[in-house]
């Protein structure tokens, strides 16, 4: 959520209230009934109506924090944003064709995904309050030995692998969206990388990873919004 019912999360005693006691109390209750149900919890959490709020504000002053009434923008912690990257790459494909979670081939994508989460994180900075994107990172992402042969190996049956197959740029850009963002592309989007994708055969690859990229090196990607 961004910031706990209780400031700061290791100060709970009782002369630091929490800002929503009953709340508090109702998710104590829950839990110990639900047999330290974590799992249960975290999917009650991310399924309110609190969390799946907008970060956007129209208004002039946005909302105390402690009020969750609109969703606050976060930077992705290392461990965070690594598993993005890793799970971007992957061809949608290995998700699609191995959702049972006790499958041997969905235990097999999973480790593939993650086997490079350590080496991943350790390229970024932990956020803190007054975090600003180093020259280190963006230096890393655009040039990065090390990126380019975990992110984009050609060996591997990846998202460009996917993607370079397909023959409609309409359809192309629609599942890079849809496996990065979760999201279709808006109609300015679509128009312009269906210009910066229409090229010649030769070309084409390369404009196809830089597009995969830049997606995923967004402020869309890199915040938690």
């Amino acid at each position: 959520m961004g910031i706990g019912l209780v400031e700061p999360l290791d100060q709970m005693h009782g002369d630091n209230d929490p800002s929503h006691p009953e709340l508090l109390q109702w998710l104590s209750h829950w839990f110990i009934e639900h047999d330290y149900d974590l799992n249960g919890l975290i999917r009650g959490i991310v399924l309110s109506q609190a969390y799946q709020r907008s970060s956007a504000w129209e208004s002039a002053e946005r909302p105390a924090k402690h009020l969750y009434a609109v969703a606050n923008i976060r930077v992705l912690t290392p461990r965070q944003y690594a598993t993005t990257l890793l799970m971007g790459v992957t061809s949608p494909s290995d998700w699609q064709n191995n959702l049972d979670p006790s499958s041997p081939r969905h235990k097999e994508s999973l480790e593939k995904a993650f086997k490079d989460l350590s080496k991943v994180r350790s390229w970024f900075e932990r956020p803190t309050e007054t975090f600003h994107f180093s020259v280190e990172e963006a230096l890393q992402l655009s040039n990065g030995e090390e990126v380019q042969s975990i992110l984009f190996d050609s060996s591997a049956v990846g998202l460009l692998n996917t993607l370079t197959e397909e023959r409609d740029l309409d359809h192309c850009i629609q599942q890079a969206y849809l496996h990065i963002y979760h999201r279709p592309p808006s109609e300015e989007e679509a128009q312009l990388l269906k210009s910066f994708l229409n090229v010649g055969k030769e070309t084409f690859p390369t404009q196809l990873k830089s597009m995969v990229w830049a997606l995923l090196t967004s402020p869309e990607s890199r915040l938690n919004h």
